[in-house]
């Protein structure tokens, strides 16, 4: 995470897992969630576009969505602004898990240089068996 320890929230319940960092740049996030249920590999795609579906609520305006590969899985990267923030997000579902990292920075401060950021903290991450934030 790119904070100090004591700037990072680690928050957990029965299927979910999250870590957030505050900066004086913006937020980091990374959220776990267990399904109930192991999907179809055909599925995968599908409920991962329904998830960008669900973050891109009216309020929102896309301004950039890709595919993109992680840990050997396809996922979906999507930057909008929503309100007076810029987010990025990476969505995946991976070992029977839902993962979702974002960034968000104010609109007003935001600075393309903080696209590096943003991609350095997306690909600072590996997954182990079991599910592990490294």
């Amino acid at each position: 995470m790119p904070a100090k320890a004591s700037d990072v929230v680690d928050e957990s319940s029965d299927a979910v897992e999250s870590l957030h960092a505050l900066t004086t740049s913006g937020t980091y996030s990374v959220v776990i969630k267990s399904l109930d249920k192991q999907l179809d590999t055909r599925n995968t795609e599908s409920l991962v576009d329904d998830v960008v579906t669900t973050v891109l609520s009216a309020n929102t305006r896309l301004l950039e969505k890709h595919d993109v590969e992680y840990e050997g899985s396809r996922g979906k990267q999507v930057t909008y602004i929503e309100g007076e923030n810029r987010l990025f997000a990476r969505i995946f579902y991976l070992n029977g898990r839902l993962i979702v990292m974002s960034a968000t920075f104010r609109n007003a401060d935001y600075n393309p240089q903080f696209d590096l950021w943003v991609d350095k903290f997306f690909d600072s991450f590996r997954v182990s068996v079991p599910l592990l934030i490294a």
